[in-house]
């Protein structure tokens, strides 16, 4: 009772309220008591409080994951006024506010620290952490960590390596939309497979969903927008263009109404921000860019002139309507045209699992804009969340109204009760009692290792690894082996210890083992695959050579998941190497006979030094030792792979190395002439474009790593002169 008093006055006094929203207060004592969580809560229903109050009540460090600027500079302002010791560290602070915040950090003054994900995979940012260690992390917009999710980013992978070396270190993980299957990547790829999902209703019954046909559209929503009275209004369009065209529209027909998107400059944005936020442009016409971490409760309609490519961004849009509970609106005007406008981007888009994803999400949601069905009960079940009625009485085929259009042209629909999964989809029940048990001994006699090792505790073993031991409960090395993630050197050293614990705890599974299996097993273990880096630099060169020859995505010969398996477990045959997921037709049809060679050590050309030999001198600069492997032909991803870094930190150390007057050529490491193209035409329209404008402008459509580096092909940075 008194941990629920010391919250209640918590909440009192940091926020003004007086009781929590369902599921925050069950949520906060499972993290205040060491657990890990996934909060699914729709927009404005209180995630983050879910993370700061944990906070605020410690004496540690929270770290916060955010993917938005505007969104870090709100919510740390918040929590500054609410007399919390908040900071952020983005791009928008000078090396000296960065350093100052960074002595803050580690000086203890600074209880929540929000970081962008690319921050968190640089030898800094890691360097500073080491001198405060975290006692939370949460994650913000945690869908985009999921390739399966609408707004995957490559950036949200490298948390992985956040949570992987503060292993022990409780996790929240924020969203407002994510399906079932997203779900459990999150908590895949985050390795906490005993984090619990906290989840309220996706329902939102103050909103009132409404889809019409594309006709007429911008006369037809200036009536509507005229009977609003009091509030504000979000009109999302899907380009810059038609942004403006709306706002000037409006205008004429006398309403106050302004534009937003990315092409303009940022005091530009902030301006008509501002102006939205204090009541004095009750409208805004904007790109999807805009609502994001904006905190305006009385907006009363949100209206998309395009339909969104997906169930997870019109849900995610449409909740900026409402926030304060009141009856809001909902309304999107449809035209079955939009398949060939949606198939136009989406062809621009390179991995071919990515399209087919697109894909499906498009039919989808165009299913969903065509069907007559209760729209509430749809969106519902697509989260995974049974339905109590099949009428919501809050959408236009409940109440009755304008059907949007649909005919027999219309293109094949998918049903949006059952969206396509990825292959081969874990759907793991949570531990048993008795697995649990097992895996809680696991987890102490990994941090037994770890300090008398003086390692990381994942260097033992990951939380999913743990969690498969206490499932398979293996008896032998041979056994422990087979676990995913578990290799032969892993097991070599600490196999034994963690084979004693699952015996202790499970006595009838640790039968003797037959005296010539252990002989065998011995043998494995004394002949480790140490040339495994080698093959695996060998398959890097040929892929970005090949990829080059034949004008394709070195991706689509052979992934980079599928290039480590072939590295340390080499097929024999031409049909075991088509048998690896990853390795794609083209690669066994053209090149099967050249790589089966290549991983048989018969290379016809020479490869780089195996990195794994290479050691990094600690009196030589980071982008030194970068610099110098990338110019001994070792590749980006090799690079990164050997030194734990990501391709961007790597990108990041080439372009240092270039100031400090190194000669490197960095066309082995560009993309595709289009794409520098593209590049060099963006260049061209805004010469102070930042990277992350270029790359919002190119639809992500180049990683920022290759993008980071075409820019400096592009435009040579100054030289220092060292």
């Amino acid at each position: 009772m008194v941990v629920t008093d010391q919250l209640h006055d918590a909440l009192r006094n940091f926020y003004g309220y007086d009781s929590f929203r369902p599921q925050q207060r069950e949520t906060i004592e499972h993290v205040r008591a060491g657990g890990d969580a996934l909060v699914l809560m729709p927009t404005g229903g209180g995630k983050s409080l879910c993370y700061q109050l944990p906070a605020m009540l410690s004496d540690g460090l929270t770290v916060v994951v955010s993917p938005l600027i505007a969104l870090m500079h709100d919510q740390v302002s918040a929590l500054q006024r609410a007399g919390a010791n908040a900071q952020y560290l983005n791009s928008t602070l000078s090396p000296m506010e960065s350093a100052q915040v960074e002595r803050q950090v580690a000086d203890g003054s600074v209880r929540l620290l929000y970081v962008a994900p690319e921050r968190v995979n640089t030898d800094r940012f890691r360097a500073l952490l080491e001198q405060r260690y975290p006692s939370l992390i949460a994650i913000d917009e945690a869908h985009c960590i999921s390739e399966w999710g609408h707004e995957f980013r490559p950036d949200y992978r490298v948390l992985r390596r956040l949570t992987e070396r503060f292993v022990d270190v409780p996790t929240v993980a924020c969203t407002a939309t994510a399906t079932p299957q997203v779900q459990r990547d999150i908590v895949d790829q985050l390795d906490r497979p005993r984090m619990r999902t906290f989840l309220t209703s996706f329902m939102r019954d103050n909103l009132t969903l409404r889809i019409v046909e594309k006709r007429n559209a911008t006369k037809r929503l200036a009536a509507r927008l005229r009977q609003l009275g009091e509030g504000s209004a979000i009109v999302y369009s899907q380009s810059r263009n038609n942004t403006e065209k709306t706002a000037e529209q409006l205008r004429r027909a006398g309403i106050r109404a302004e534009f937003y998107h990315a092409g303009m400059n940022g005091n530009e944005r902030h301006a008509v921000q501002d102006r939205f936020l204090s009541g004095k442009t009750p409208v805004i016409c904007a790109t999807i860019a805009f609502g994001m971490g904006i905190d305006k409760p009385d907006i009363r309609l949100v209206a998309h002139l395009d339909m969104p490519p997906s169930i997870e961004s019109y849900y995610q849009e449409t909740g900026r309507a409402g926030r304060d509970g009141e009856p809001s609106e909902c309304l999107l005007f449809y035209t079955k045209g939009i398949w060939h406008t949606q198939q136009f981007f989406i062809r621009q888009i390179q991995d071919e699992e990515e399209r087919r994803q697109r894909v499906n999400r498009l039919r989808t949601m165009m299913s969903f804009c065509e069907q007559q069905a209760c729209r509430w009960s749809t969106i519902l079940k697509y989260f995974g969340e049974q339905s109590g009625s099949t009428e919501c009485g809050h959408c236009d085929n409940c109440l009755g109204g304008e059907p949007a259009s649909a005919d027999a042209a219309s293109p094949r629909l998918v049903d949006p009760a059952d969206p396509p999964g990825p292959p081969g989809q874990d759907a793991q029940q949570p531990l048993s009692p008795e697995e649990d048990r097992l895996y809680e001994a696991l987890r102490q006699e990994r941090s037994r290792l770890a300090s008398a090792e003086a390692t990381s505790a994942y260097i033992v073993a990951s939380n999913r690894e743990l969690s498969d031991i206490a499932r398979r409960k293996p008896r032998t090395i041979a056994e422990l082996i087979e676990i995913k993630g578990i290799r032969h050197r892993k097991a070599a050293r600490f196999g034994q210890q963690l084979l004693e614990v699952v015996a202790q705890h499970a006595p009838e599974a640790a039968a003797a083992v037959p005296e010539e299996s252990t002989g065998a097993i011995q043998m494995t273990l004394d002949a480790p695959p140490e040339d495994w880096q080698q093959r695996f630099n060998a398959l890097a060169e040929w892929r970005t050579a090949t990829g080059a020859d034949e004008q394709c995505d070195p991706s689509d010969l052979i992934s980079f998941a599928a290039m480590r398996e072939l590295a340390q477990s080499p097929p024999a045959t031409r049909e075991a190497l088509a048998a690896v997921d990853g390795v794609g037709a083209a690669a066994t049809e053209r090149h099967a006979d050249r790589l089966l060679e290549l991983l048989g050590g018969r290379a016809a050309t020479p490869v780089p030094a195996p990195l794994a030999a290479l050691k990094d001198d600690s009196d030589t600069p980071s982008w030194q030792i970068s610099a110098d492997l990338y110019q001994d032909g070792h590749t980006i991803l090799a690079i990164a792979e050997r030194r734990m870094l990501s391709p961007g930190t790597v990108a990041s150390h080439l372009t240092t190395a270039l100031r400090n007057g190194l000669d490197i050529d960095l066309k082995p490491a560009l993309p595709s002439t289009e794409q520098i193209q593209a590049v060099r035409r963006e260049l061209g329209r805004d010469p102070d474009a930042s990277t992350a404008d270029i790359h919002d402008r190119l639809d992500h459509r180049i990683s920022r790593p290759e993008l980071q580096l075409t820019i400096a092909y592009l435009r040579p940075p100054e030289t220092t002169g060292s």
